[in-house]
């Protein structure tokens, strides 16, 4: 089981006096003429493309998450769509947002899908997996061990029925010797790419009984991982929207989500 550190968490109590009501109608009135240039862009930046959903941090220049629905849809696997595209800028980014093949070039990491390309169900979405919007930077080690080892095993998955995945980067502080807490995040290549501490991959599909099922897994990502058993990398979702921040599956009730753990695999 992936276990992380346990930070110590600050409580900020803050009370604000709110203007009567009629006075609103002046605020909102105020709001449009400082928005009227427009309000700068925050958030993620949903790109959509043939296969996957991704939503793009600018600022760090990866993505945040990845969705896909793989099916088994008799197309065959990506050799079946030609031969191997090369990376590339994502075209629908500005280039001060946008990661450059070049930037993990020597620089020890792997350009690292976080859709699959060998789930693409054709020539088009097999392109589009190799826009470097998709791509966060992987060792070899963990690229070619236990990340394959999970996109075979969604694959897997897929042969018996539609499975939901969810991948992305995580950034997960550590308490040092001297119980601090720090976050130690390497910059590589010209565009100062951040290397994510960890990675996950959420799946979800209709187990037995048609009753809804995830897996989710948390994967260390230094040059010393890549050899873990899936079993071991298993976390909750919980634990997941707690790492990533990221509110997981918000159109599914919980109480109706049957979560397998590191017995189950």
């Amino acid at each position: 089981m992936f276990s992380s550190s346990r930070l110590r968490h600050f409580a900020l109590t803050v009370t604000v006096r709110l203007p009567r009501r009629s006075s609103f109608s002046s605020y909102r009135s105020s709001t449009r003429e400082i928005l009227r240039l427009g309000a700068p862009r925050s958030g993620p930046l949903l790109l959509f493309s043939p296969g996957h959903v991704l939503g793009y941090d600018p600022l760090l220049k990866v993505a945040r998450w990845v969705c896909e629905r793989l099916v088994q849809d008799g197309s065959g696997s990506a050799r079946a769509h030609g031969r191997r595209p090369g990376f590339r800028a994502d075209p629908r980014l500005s280039p001060q947002a946008a990661a450059r093949p070049f930037d993990l070039r020597g620089s020890g990491f792997n350009r690292g899908h976080l859709a699959a390309a060998a789930n693409a169900t054709c020539r088009r979405s097999l392109q589009f997996s190799f826009l470097m919007s998709n791509v966060v930077a992987q060792p070899a080690a963990v690229n070619g061990g236990v990340w394959r080892r999970l996109e075979g095993r969604a694959r897997a998955l897929a042969a018996l029925g539609p499975v939901w995945v969810t991948s992305g980067p995580l950034f997960v502080p550590r308490v040092e010797a001297d119980g601090s807490v720090a976050l130690h995040v390497p910059l590589v290549g010209a565009s100062r790419l951040p290397v994510p501490t960890h990675l996950f991959k959420l799946l979800v599909y209709h187990g037995k009984g048609g009753q809804l099922t995830s897996e989710a897994f948390v994967v260390r990502n230094g040059p010393e991982n890549g050899a873990e058993a899936l079993r071991e990398c298993a976390v909750t979702v919980e634990e997941l929207e707690r790492l990533s921040g990221l509110r997981l599956l918000p159109r599914v009730r919980r109480r109706e989500l049957h979560q397998l753990t590191a017995a189950d695999l």
